[in-house]
């Protein structure tokens, strides 16, 4: 492995401690989470993630950044999950320009495609998690989550093809980080466009990575769905 790879792969276990119990909460309810309420979950625990982004969080956006995140579960409890995004997604252009320059404008990315994802608006959270993955030019690891979340939020709209192409991104990047993630997507897109052998080499190469993770189970299940 490169040294590039080494340090893109490091950057990435940083936050790994803060995404694992997404990965609990998956396993125990594999039956009820969609994808697209997994990728939610992921992106707004990558917020969390990016306090240790290279040690780079200046005090006054860090600031700024959870006063926001504070109005918006101040929000929820009062008038309802619904109502608030809808006010906050309405305000996003100007929550982005005040954050603009600090270290949490990528991560107020990150979070506002997440809650666009969940809104249902999928072309303004594919732009802003494109936007976050420009911020995060020099980390793979990190532009690998957003380009994922991006071709998440590009296939829930219907662009298939366009999806797997960030997913193939993540596939090429030579990181590891959502590495098998990206391959089951892209398998699912080839399988709902009738594409099957594809689909099952695609699967096969999730199925037999190494470590274990939610999706591996998925694939092993597509593969073999008598066992």
């Amino acid at each position: 492995m490169s040294k590039e790879n080494k340090h893109n792969n490091s950057e990435g276990d940083k936050f790994q401690q803060i995404v694992v119990t997404c990965s609990e909460y998956m396993k125990k309810n594999r039956e009820k989470v969609a994808l697209v309420g997994v990728f939610l979950i992921v992106s707004l625990a990558l917020v969390v993630g990016l306090a240790y982004y290279a040690g780079q969080v200046d005090a006054k956006g860090a600031q700024a950044f959870g006063k926001i995140q504070a109005s918006f579960a101040d929000g929820v409890a009062k008038e309802g999950r619904e109502a608030t995004l809808t006010r906050f997604l309405a305000r996003a252009d100007a929550t982005l320009t005040s954050l603009k320059g600090s270290s949490s404008y990528p991560g107020a990315l990150m979070w506002l495609g997440g809650l666009a994802l969940e809104k249902g608006e999928y072309d303004r959270a594919a732009t802003w998690f494109g936007f976050a993955a420009d911020e995060f030019d020099t980390v793979s690891s990190m532009k690998n989550i957003a380009w994922c979340c991006q071709g998440q939020a590009l296939e829930e709209g219907g662009s298939l093809d366009k999806a797997s192409e960030f997913y193939e991104k993540v596939r090429a990047s030579g990181s590891e980080v959502k590495w098998v993630e990206a391959t089951f997507f892209m398998a699912r897109i080839e399988e709902m466009k009738g594409n099957l052998e594809s689909a099952k080499v695609l699967f096969r190469e999730v199925a037999e990575s190494e470590g274990q993770s939610f999706y591996q189970e998925m694939a092993k299940e597509k593969l073999y769905p008598s066992l």
